[in-house]
């Protein structure tokens, strides 16, 4: 590690960076998480990761960026490089893959929305009671649909190094496919250390547990 200390975290940050000492700026930074933003922080720890080659570890913390909240340019282009350099790009096309995409605030925010126009709606034309509460359901559909079906059945993960696909949790089980290091998967079932890769199709089956991080 490049002799940077200045007492500063963050210009030593900026200079490790800046002498392309990632590992040095990788150690610094975790060092000192509470000076971020947690957004922020695992933004620029995927991108330390992204530097020093670690596929899995970087994909893992530009997602969790980005379920966080940090949706930007930064963020997203890191993403899509790594899908793209590293042939991470599924075809496979899901409706619950592109639901557990979408950062949970954006749930509770339409669930917001939502409810203060049906109060707007009760106070100017003072709605029945039923009607009211049918709305208000409504209202809280994209929550529950997020924290109750979604967070329920379902977990995104980060496939964190070349990793066997069984036909079954054990394995005695045929292989007959590899997840990719870097691989976004949602999983569905657990047994034991075992999940199940649920989406995309072309990983489809079980994997150990300790291929996968969860984010």
């Amino acid at each position: 590690m490049s002799d940077t200390s200045t007492g500063n975290p963050l210009k030593e940050l900026e200079d490790l960076y800046k002498n392309k000492d990632y590992e040095g700026y990788k150690n610094l930074l975790i060092k000192n998480k509470d000076l971020f933003v947690d957004a922020q922080y695992f933004y620029n720890l995927g991108t330390a990761y992204l530097k020093l080659e670690d596929i899995g570890a970087a994909r893992l913390n530009l997602e969790k960026s980005y379920q966080l909240g940090q949706q930007d340019k930064l963020v997203t282009n890191n993403i899509n490089y790594i899908k793209s350099q590293y042939d991470l790009v599924s075809q496979d096309s899901n409706f619950i893959a592109k639901a557990m995409d979408i950062p949970g605030t954006y749930f509770v925010s339409l669930s917001l929305v939502l409810l203060i126009v049906t109060l707007i709606m009760n106070l100017k034309t003072k709605l029945h009671k039923a009607i009211i509460f049918i709305c208000f359901l409504i209202a809280l559909t994209p929550i529950i649909f997020n924290n109750v079906y979604l967070k329920g059945s379902y977990k995104n993960a980060i496939v964190m190094k070349n990793t066997d696909v069984y036909e079954g949790p054990s394995s005695i089980f045929e292989h007959n496919q590899i997840a990719k290091e870097g691989l976004r998967v949602i999983t569905s079932k657990k047994n034991d250390s075992w999940f199940f890769i649920y989406w995309p199709s072309e990983a489809k089956g079980w994997v150990k547990a300790e291929n996968i991080e969860f984010y």
